[in-house]
């Protein structure tokens, strides 16, 4: 590893990542269902644990009624296709952000605030659960009309500064050619804007990369 990557590594190391709408208080209502991904897309029914596997998109788009459709693009970068059906009920398709790696799964679960799915390999020491609330993010989208950006909120870990940290995201983006970019929003909280540039999936997962270290 350069001196370079080490450094880079030091910035994002411990980082707090927070959701730009934090929830004071989560109930989670229902029982968590683990879902196994092997293949790139998969359909899972959620809310139920003897959901429905379907072998892929297409097949639900021929089966069911849709009444609304999201694409969204976790910070992970794996992409979560959204549906509500016409009966009020929800279904998942999953793309993993690399569909080689055969032994992550998903948490996928329904509560009063929304519906998340959660890879296996994810701390939500270090992330907001929010920021997996595929309910509120598509809901978001669409307020918004930000299809090709995730915006969250960044703590960087102590002994971090902002200016540093907002550096290694300007590096990063130029690294793999995305528009990644942070802002100082609070110097006195130690806290940042950060833009996520999610038109490719598999660039998002290169900065999630840099940011955690195992």
């Amino acid at each position: 590893m350069s001196s370079k990557e080490k450094k880079v590594r030091k910035i994002w190391v411990g980082t707090i990542v927070l959701a730009l709408l934090i929830i004071l208080s989560l109930t989670y209502a229902l029982i968590p269902v683990e879902a196994s991904i092997r293949k790139n897309s998969q359909i899972i029914k959620v809310g139920e644990s003897d959901y429905e596997r379907l072998s892929n998109i297409e097949d639900i788009r021929k089966k069911f009624s849709i009444a609304n459709y999201s694409r969204i693009v976790l910070i992970t970068g794996d992409v979560v296709h959204f549906y509500t059906l016409s009966d009020g009920s929800s279904r998942v398709a999953i793309e993993p952000a690399d569909p080689r790696n055969m032994n992550r799964t998903f948490r996928i679960f329904e509560s009063m605030d929304g519906l998340y799915v959660i890879p296996s390999d994810v701390s939500l020491n270090k992330f907001d659960v929010e920021l997996f609330n595929v309910k509120l993010l598509a809901r978001q989208m669409k307020l918004t009309r930000l299809n090709d950006t995730l915006r969250v909120i960044v703590k960087p870990m102590r002994g971090v500064t902002l200016e540093q940290f907002i550096s290694s995201v300007s590096s990063i983006g130029k690294e793999v050619k995305a528009e990644h970019y942070a802002k100082i929003i609070h110097k006195g909280l130690n806290l940042a804007s950060l833009s996520i540039d999610v038109r490719q999936p598999e660039k998002v997962k290169v900065l999630l990369d840099k940011v955690m270290t195992k």
